[in-house]
């Protein structure tokens, strides 16, 4: 019992900060090597989720990486419900304790507001600052869809359009000039002869 007493107290000690943490902050724990956490008081629209998961993976695949947590309610945040309606605060905090795993930019989007945290610090970014938050889960998950892109530059704004790219209707453009064109140049030629 000696013995083994020791190797106990080691497992235990190597246990209890997660316990804790688990306890404390459940976006935190996502994030810890997710790049998003989606509300627990909510449902995000299928979509949606896949459109934030593929943004913020354009992001981090740019060298820009921000991960993302929509709060929703105050039961998203675990061990910490006063955070709720205040994104600077939590932001610092999440960012805080996320810095030692994972040293980029975290964007949190709640009713309230949006903040962007890295290091425990609050970045000043005035679209994120000055961003009006959609209503429900799906809107905390629109504005973060566009508020990456911005923060980290990439993608553009959600194509609302048939899926066509600008450059398949250019190209259809211009064989249509060449093709009207050509009949023009024809039309004359064999007027002439």
């Amino acid at each position: 019992m000696r013995r083994s007493l020791p190797a106990l107290l080691a497992v235990l000690a190597l246990a209890l900060p997660a316990v804790a943490r688990a306890d404390a902050d459940p976006a935190s724990d996502t994030l810890y090597t997710g790049r998003v956490f989606l509300p627990l008081s909510g449902k995000v629209s299928p979509r949606l989720a896949r459109e934030l998961d593929a943004v913020t993976l354009e992001a981090e695949r740019a060298g820009r990486p921000v991960r993302v947590a929509l709060i929703a309610a105050p039961m998203d945040l675990g061990g910490v419900p006063q955070l709720f309606g205040k994104p600077t605060t939590y932001a610092r905090f999440l960012a805080g304790e996320l810095q030692f795993v994972y040293p980029d930019k975290v964007l949190i989007v709640m009713p309230q507001g949006a903040a962007l945290g890295d290091h425990a610090r609050l970045v000043a970014n005035p679209d994120v600052l000055e961003a009006k938050v959609e209503p429900g889960p799906d809107g905390l998950a629109l504005t973060a869809i566009g508020l990456v892109r911005k923060v980290a530059g990439v993608g553009g704004p959600p194509d609302q359009s048939s899926g066509v790219s600008p450059f398949v209707w250019v190209a259809a453009g211009l064989a249509a000039a060449i093709l009207i064109g050509a009949g023009i140049l024809l039309a004359r030629r064999s007027r002439a002869q």
